[in-house]
């Protein structure tokens, strides 16, 4: 455990993990970008159900070389679970460590690490309205000065969200938005 983990270097833009079948799981990696604007470390197409995430580090090498997105759902990708993960995002430029393009029910995130600086929000569920998000027991930290989010939601999410430590350096900023 620690850093002791096979570690996959993306050298390329467009490196990525992709997956589009139902009830994989990826554990124990460290993915790290060594190429500036890397746009998406892992991709969960949209039959990707019940896809495990779990004790998984998404690294920008520099930063300059760093990830946009470091796991992005597609629409419709249901069941998900994302569990004991560290994202390390060094500098401007990227835009979300979890990004959900669409609808992502039953999606859980629990016991994460993630920082770094974000444009949209470290945790990005705007777009669409997803059933019974459970987030909980993380520690969040957007240093991005613009937006400072941890969590982006749309206005009719439902699910919980405990036991975070979210942070944020915008002033007069929550740090969580709906």
């Amino acid at each position: 455990w620690g850093t002791l983990k096979p570690v996959l270097t993306f050298s390329a833009t467009d490196s990525i993990i992709s997956v589009t079948a139902a009830n994989c799981w990826i554990e124990n990696i460290r993915v790290l970008s060594d190429i500036d604007n890397c746009v998406t470390a892992i991709s969960l197409g949209g039959s990707a159900d019940g896809c495990v995430i779990k004790d998984v580090d998404i690294v920008d090498g520099a930063t300059n070389k760093e990830f946009l997105i470091g796991v992005a759902i597609a629409t419709a990708c249901a069941d998900v679970i994302i569990d004991g993960c560290k994202m390390f995002g060094l500098a401007g430029g990227a835009t979300a460590c979890i990004n959900l393009a669409g609808t992502a029910d039953r999606l859980v995130i629990r016991n994460c690490y993630l920082q770094g600086t974000f444009s949209t929000a470290l945790i990005n569920a705007q777009t669409a309205a997803s059933a019974n998000l459970n987030i909980h027991d993380n520690f969040l930290m957007n240093r991005d000065t613009s937006a400072g989010l941890c969590f982006k939601g749309h206005a009719t999410n439902t699910g919980f969200m405990c036991r975070n430590f979210a942070m944020g350096v915008k002033n007069n900023t929550e740090t969580i938005s709906t």
